[in-house]
């Protein structure tokens, strides 16, 4: 079975639940394959893979096209340990326009935090794009800028051992739904099924413990 995965749930969702999935389907192989959603969703429609696991709330509506989310993971503001923003009370988004931001380049994610963003008059004050969790982690503990990403990649420390705090943002609710992406017209084999359903229930408990 071959099975799309976005670049985000690979670094942060896989390794998770890699073992688990193995041990619960011993005989079958099952093969991963990263990519981009674009790609992804077009190797669904030319049947590459059986069916993608992605960030839905990314994904542009396209008809042929089945959107099913398993979790809904909210973004909120990651900031240094002992950064002014922290002092406030409540933390308005308008409060991160003059603040060094640190843009994650991954999965849509740059393009739906611009337009998020612009839909309330502002933009984000880009420092500095990178595809790398950790670096984007270590920037912020190290109070080089600050950044806007969902609980379900937040680790409370970075690899320096510095801390990263987070904070909800009170008039920007914004969230990253994960979830499966399966072919409209077109009906899961049984395997398949049985995996979807597997994963759904695994998924959908790792994003209650985030």
């Amino acid at each position: 079975m071959n099975i799309g995965i976005a670049k985000t749930l690979s670094a942060y969702l896989l390794p998770a639940i890699i073992l688990e999935v193995e041990q619960h389907f011993p005989l079958m192989t099952i093969n991963f394959i990263e990519s981009d959603p674009q790609e992804l969703t077009e190797s669904l429609k030319n049947r590459d893979i059986d069916f993608s696991l992605l960030l839905t709330s990314n994904i542009a509506h396209d008809n042929a096209l089945k959107k099913e989310i398993f979790i809904r993971s909210p973004r909120r503001l990651w900031a240094a340990q002992g950064h002014p923003l922290l002092n406030q009370s409540v933390i308005h988004l308008a409060d991160l326009e003059n603040q060094p931001f640190l843009l994650l380049d991954t999965d849509e994610y740059p393009n739906v935090i611009k337009e998020h963003w612009r839909a309330r008059g502002g933009s984000p004050n880009i420092s500095f794009i990178t595809t790398s969790f950790e670096t984007v982690r270590s920037l912020v503990a190290k109070g080089k800028g600050v950044t806007i990403l969902s609980d379900l990649v937040y680790r409370p420390w970075s690899l320096e051992g510095l801390r990263v705090m987070r904070r909800s943002i009170t008039d920007s609710t914004t969230y990253m739904d994960v979830g499966a992406v399966t072919l409209a017209e077109s009906s899961l084999s049984e395997t398949a099924t049985a995996v979807l359903t597997y994963l759904r229930t695994v998924i959908t408990r790792l994003g209650e413990e985030a």
